[in-house]
């Protein structure tokens, strides 16, 4: 133990004769334990542990390509969703998601929740259905059915103490009453981190967007 002690401290003046390679050394190190972090974690998720696809090696993701702008994998304008969806024959199903910042008040609770707005086809396409209650349908689309929520199991399980009864109750996000309709199971996590999912709606005013993606 005295041996290791003394090795420490000559270890520590060495590295303090010369704090720039120190300094670099460290950076290095910890450039290399995130990235290998990142990787295994991308492993982890892709195929240690996956949530369960109906048909993982029927589902892919679409992208598109801006070429004026020199951009690659970028996502879909809400004009070119639709036409895709409404005119392609490749895929059976299409579906589009989009990030949704969401701030959960009420009951002495103000949080932000990892929200996605997704189409009518998301959970049709991915194969899962909900744990409990049901996901979001064709039904939920318009002005007047749009204000529904499907919530993760974390979720469920974190904030509302994994009350069966939570079906048809409403929660407060963004100052607005949703209705819940559903709970997805426990390995659902998609996008990854996700924990509430609304309807995403392509009004007539969105759906002529060819700019915006």
């Amino acid at each position: 133990m005295d041996k290791a002690l003394q090795e420490l401290r000559c270890g520590i003046r060495a590295l303090a004769k010369d704090p720039v390679v120190t300094a670099v050394a460290v950076v290095a190190l910890g450039l290399g334990i995130g990235g290998n972090t990142v990787i295994f974690s991308g492993v982890e998720a892709v195929l240690l542990r996956p949530f369960a696809l109906q048909d993982p090696d029927r589902t892919v993701a679409v992208w598109e390509t801006v070429t004026q702008q020199n951009q690659q994998s970028v996502s879909a304008t809400p004009a070119n969703f639709r036409d895709y969806r409404e005119q392609g024959k490749t895929f059976d199903m299409l579906a589009a998601s989009n990030g949704w910042d969401v701030n959960l008040t009420g009951q002495d609770v103000a949080e932000r929740v990892e929200g996605y707005q997704v189409t009518a086809d998301f959970f049709p396409v991915l194969g899962i259905s909900a744990e409990l209650g049901r996901s979001i349908a064709a039904g939920n689309f318009g002005s007047e059915h749009a204000s529904v929520v499907v919530l993760s199991h974390g979720f469920w399980e974190r904030h509302l103490g994994a009350d069966p009864g939570i079906v048809g109750k409403n929660l407060l996000l963004n100052g607005q009453k949703f209705t819940v309709i559903g709970i997805m199971p426990s390995d659902f996590d998609f996008p990854v981190g996700a924990e509430a999912w609304a309807p995403l709606d392509f009004t007539v005013a969105q759906g002529a967007d060819r700019a915006n993606h």
